[in-house]
């Protein structure tokens, strides 16, 4: 039905199941842009990646409720979805942030959805806390984390300010009672503090007057560890910046 429509561009399938072909070069769909196979059993990301050769101009791809774990070969799938800005892989089983890594070299992605997964924390490669990460994730402008199990709020922002590209992001600390506001803007100023690149938080465009005072509770709150520590060169001074950028 695809190859008969080569106007079609997207196309839904959610709560489906299907049987991949054997041979995935004989079937092409370069018309497809966006595409959303929800809910159709596709755990094995070796289907996934199936899928996105069929369909080598994909810039969407949603995969929520799929019971995916683990993403296989950073290599196969940059090669797969070459071209590929927007990717929702919500409501997954996903527990180390190190599945979603395999995806760092996606040079096209732009926005990432995580949300309802089963994330305890985020880690990202060290560097010099004036600089950014140069060579992953280089065109990721947006991430939603909401909803996973976030040990370390703090050290999760501190790692994500490393990103080169990210400017929005959207998290809920899990701790957080339902309207409790003070809960909330804490984990706000938090974020705002620690991500000197941050635009958006939850939606939210972040206005200057808000970052002014974010970065002074920042300054308060982590004033302490910094006057104990010897200064530039010292190996404490470097230590409270690997967790403090």
């Amino acid at each position: 039905i695809v190859s008969q429509i080569p106007s079609l561009k997207n196309l839904d399938l959610r709560s489906n199941r299907f049987e991949l072909p054997a041979d995935d070069a004989c079937f092409q769909f370069p018309n497809l842009e966006t595409l959303i196979v929800d809910a159709c059993g596709l755990s094995n990301w070796n289907d996934v990646l199936t899928i996105a050769r069929m369909c080598p101009n994909l810039r969407e791809c949603s995969l929520k409720q799929n019971d995916i774990k683990h993403i296989v070969s950073e290599k196969l799938s940059s090669e797969a979805f070459k071209k590929l800005e927007v990717l929702i892989i919500s409501e997954n089983q996903i527990e180390d942030f190190n599945e979603i890594m395999k995806l760092k070299d996606l040079s096209t992605l732009k926005e990432i959805l995580v949300n309802d997964n089963k994330i305890k924390e985020v880690k990202l490669p060290n560097c010099d806390h004036k600089e950014r990460l140069k060579d992953m994730f280089v065109s990721l402008e947006s991430m939603n984390l909401r909803h996973n199990q976030i040990e370390n709020e703090k050290q999760m922002f501190n790692e994500l300010d490393k990103l080169p590209a990210l400017t929005r992001l959207s998290y809920i600390n899990q701790k957080a009672s339902e309207g409790n506001e003070n809960e909330i803007m804490e984990s706000f100023m938090m974020a705002v503090g620690m991500m000197s690149n941050l635009v958006a938080f939850n939606r939210s465009e972040i206005e200057k007057i808000h970052r002014n005072d974010a970065m002074y509770e920042m300054w308060k709150k982590f004033a302490a560890l910094w006057m104990q520590t010897g200064g530039e060169g010292d190996q404490k001074m470097d230590e409270f910046y690997q967790e403090h950028r």
